[in-house]
């Protein structure tokens, strides 16, 4: 039951990183900020948080909580010889 949980949390802190509710300065909230939120156990808690951090999403900041991965478009160019010549 806390697994299905915790994973329903982590969608819902997907879902509000989608929309720029989190960002690189502006951390998901902590897992006590998670517990009283939900009503739910610290290992539930923890649990969404790891998920996001497995799936790519966020990284954990040592001492400073967990902040979502803000990734930005790369662009590169393509130089193609002149053919016609």
């Amino acid at each position: 039951m806390s697994e299905e949980r915790a994973r329903a949390i982590a969608e819902e802190l997907k879902k509000g990183i989608g929309e720029g509710k989190y960002g690189a300065e502006r951390p998901l909230p902590s897992v006590r900020a998670l517990m009283n939120r939900y009503a739910v156990a610290h290992v539930t808690a923890h649990r969404a948080l790891q998920c996001l951090v497995r799936a790519g999403l966020a990284e954990s900041r040592h001492g400073r909580g967990v902040y979502p991965v803000v990734r930005t478009a790369t662009t590169f160019g393509v130089i193609v010889p002149d053919a016609g010549s």
